[in-house]
């Protein structure tokens, strides 16, 4: 297992500068280096390993990752000359000798501005809010029609962000609006969303950057990957946003990647061996060899793993008496799935072993992240309704803290380590996991949202510093 302090430094300067591999084949060609595997499930609480079932689609629901502390540090030494010379003639500032040591690109949190981005389904929008004020700065439509059914969000390592609409297309949302371009919508000076109430129609907002329709009945998980990283000035670039979607049950799936920039697709490809019920590819997360993750929904459910470069692809069946729900992948690269109807276990699966381990706790899971003390948090629902936390490294259950609602889905850590946890309605709690007080943001809109709905889940899988 590759401790979190460990791996910073070798994951970016491996991955991130040149990126992933480029995707060679824009049409659709079909991918499957390795079948979906399966074996007989044995639940315990140490060891579990897969098993085959149908894989059945029922209630929906959602995931979300969070943070978790990943530095890296380069110590560096300098020679200290102790040549003499006299003060005479005229002397220039040179600035650093060319010798200089790049900067330490980890050893800092980013700075991003720390906004939690919520989909909201019954209107079709994305709300931003402000972690810190919880004041929601801005709400943006995700789709011309406005029938979208937006839900799971994804937030890249400048702070932009995605949302993907369940009933098809991804939309792209600048978060600092001093990037937001004031002409795409061909009016002078910058016209943006200023609040709740205030949602520009569609194309009139400059910070809604583009939109990407995806040809599916389904379309839900999403997420960015790490992009190029600029070892001399800690710039990131050339970041993309993968993307699936689906035609009903069966093993039609598609992976799509998209230019992050413009929203041009530059992959699709057909997933043989993801068979998938009627809601499609799931859940989906990058570990740190920016690989990405995938899971469908439902009793034995389809994990897979498609190579960050190659787009090969690996797959798993899980256990049987789990109904797959909410998804996300921690700091050491392992998936977490939470079960939302099953025996009421949490799945971790580990990629080294190829097993699932179980670990059963009272009742049924939904969103997860991770946060920077080393603690897995899930969203919980009744009768242990709330957030629940667990070690990293022991897989114990080791906090609760029960919150006033019904309905739970995603799950965020922020930058100030608060915990959020959104539920399905108009409602948003800021937890203190130190204290387990909470505030409350009550002015969504049946919102709906799992996914790195923060983006500590991506820092923390780059090797940053996550707050």
């Amino acid at each position: 297992m590759v401790g979190r302090q460990a791996r910073g430094v070798a994951v970016l300067a491996g991955l991130l500068v040149g990126g992933c591999g480029d995707a060679a084949n824009p049409g659709a060609d079909e991918v499957g280096a390795s079948e979906v595997s399966g074996s007989d499930s044995e639940s315990s609480s140490g060891t579990s390993a897969g098993s085959e079932t149908d894989t059945s689609a029922t209630t929906e629901a959602e995931t979300e990752t969070r943070g978790t502390e990943t530095s890296a540090t380069t110590e560096t030494e300098t020679a200290e000359g102790d040549s003499e010379s006299e003060d005479t003639g005229t002397k220039f500032d040179m600035g650093a000798p060319p010798d200089a040591p790049p900067p330490d690109c980890y050893a800092e949190p980013l700075d991003v501005p720390s906004y939690i981005w919520i989909a909201n389904t019954t209107d079709s929008t994305l709300s931003k809010i402000n972690t810190e004020t919880l004041e929601e700065e801005a709400r943006y439509r995700t789709r011309e029609d406005g029938m979208g059914n937006p839900s799971r969000t994804s937030v890249n390592l400048v702070g932009d962000v995605v949302v993907a609409n369940r009933r098809g297309g991804i939309t792209k949302v600048t978060a600092r609006t001093d990037n937001c371009d004031p002409e795409r919508n061909g009016v002078p000076g910058l016209q943006t969303s200023t609040g709740k109430d205030d949602v520009l129609p569609w194309g009139e907002d400059d910070c809604v950057a583009w939109h990407a329709p995806i040809p599916h009945i389904a379309n839900r998980p999403v997420a960015w990957d790490f992009g190029e990283l600029d070892a001399e000035t800690c710039e990131i670039t050339n970041s993309r946003v993968w993307t699936a979607g689906s035609d009903g049950v069966g093993a039609n799936a598609h992976l799509y990647i998209l230019d992050g920039e413009t929203g041009e697709q530059l992959v699709d490809q057909h997933l043989l061996y993801f068979s998938h019920g009627s809601l499609g590819p799931y859940g989906a997360a990058f570990d740190p060899e920016q690989n990405f993750w995938m899971i469908s929904m439902g009793f034995g459910a389809t994990l897979a793993r498609i190579d960050g470069e190659s787009l090969a692809f690996d797959g798993w069946v899980a256990p049987s008496n789990v109904v797959a729900y909410g998804f996300t992948v921690d700091s050491y690269g392992r998936p977490w799935i939470a079960d939302s109807g099953g025996d009421g276990v949490t799945l971790v699966f580990d990629p080294e072993t190829e097993t699932f381990l179980s670990v059963p706790e009272p009742g049924f899971g939904f969103g997860m992240g991770e946060s920077s003390d080393g603690r897995m948090w899930q969203a919980a629902s009744p009768p242990n309704a709330g957030l629940r936390a667990y070690d990293l490294d022991t897989l114990e259950l080791v906090a609760e803290v029960p919150l006033p609602l019904f309905q739970s889905r995603g799950v965020g850590v922020d930058r100030d380590g608060y915990v959020w946890l959104v539920e399905v309605g108009p409602r948003a709690f800021r937890v203190d996991p130190s204290d387990a007080s909470y505030q409350v943001y009550d002015g969504l809109d049946e919102a709906y949202t799992y996914s790195d709905l923060t983006g500590a889940a991506l820092q923390l899988a780059a090797g940053y510093v996550a707050g």
